[in-house]
C-alpha cells in the first residue's frame, strides 16, 4: 500500500505544481475581488496538504522518523478542505461524459473563436480544451484517492506521531 501511495504522490507532482502556480496567479485578483478568495483558499489548502503529505511519506513512512503531531493535524485539516477538488473533478467528469448542452455550447464558442482568429488548421482549441478538462478531472480524482489514502495511513501509522 505504501508503494502505491508513493507512486501516486509522485504522479501528482505536476498537477499540484500547476494548481499552485494558478493559485499564485489568482491571489492578486482575489485580493481585489473577495468572491475569488474561496477558490484561492481551497487551492492553498490543497498545496499545503500535498506538501505535508509528502513530508509524511518521506520522513515518516520511508525513513521511519518520528513526526510532530502538528503534521498530522495539518494533513487532516487541509485534506478535508482539499476534498473539494475531487468532488469538483467528479462533477466535471460527469459533465464530460454526459455530453451536456452547456459543454456543447462552450465547445461551439471555442470553434467560433478559432475561425475568427484564423488559427492554423492543425491547431484545435476544442481538442486542447477537452484534453485539459479530461486531464484535470482525472488528476483531481487521483488527488481524491491520495487524500483518502493519506487519511487512512495517518490513522494506521499513528505511532509515528510523537506527543
Amino acid at each position: 500500500m505504501i508503494l502505491f501511495y508513493r507512486i501516486l504522490t509522485y504522479l501528482l507532482i505536476p498537477f499540484v505544481s500547476l494548481v499552485a502556480l494558478s493559485g499564485l496567479m489568482m491571489l492578486p485578483v482575489a485580493l481585489s475581488n473577495p468572491a475569488l478568495l474561496l477558490p484561492v483558499f481551497i487551492v492553498v489548502a490543497m498545496v499545503i496538504y500535498y506538501i505535508n503529505s509528502f513530508r509524511f511519506l518521506h520522513s515518516g513512512l520511508l525513513e521511519r522518523r518520528p513526526l510532530a503531531v502538528r503534521l498530522r493535524d495539518w494533513i487532516r485539516v487541509n485534506a478535508f478542505v482539499a476534498l473539494f477538488i475531487p468532488v469538483q473533478s467528479a462533477a466535471l467528469l460527469f459533465l464530460l461524459m454526459s455530453n451536456s448542452p452547456q459543454l456543447a455550447e462552450v465547445l461551439q464558442a471555442a470553434r467560433d473563436m478559432q475561425t475568427q482568429q484564423a488559427l492554423p488548421a492543425n491547431v484545435s482549441i476544442e481538442k486542447t480544451m477537452l484534453t485539459m478538462l479530461w486531464s484535470f478531472a482525472i488528476a483531481g480524482l487521483l488527488m481524491g484517492v491520495h487524500i483518502l489514502l493519506s487519511l487512512w495511513l495517518v490513522r494506521r501509522y499513528a505511532a509515528l506521531f510523537a506527543k
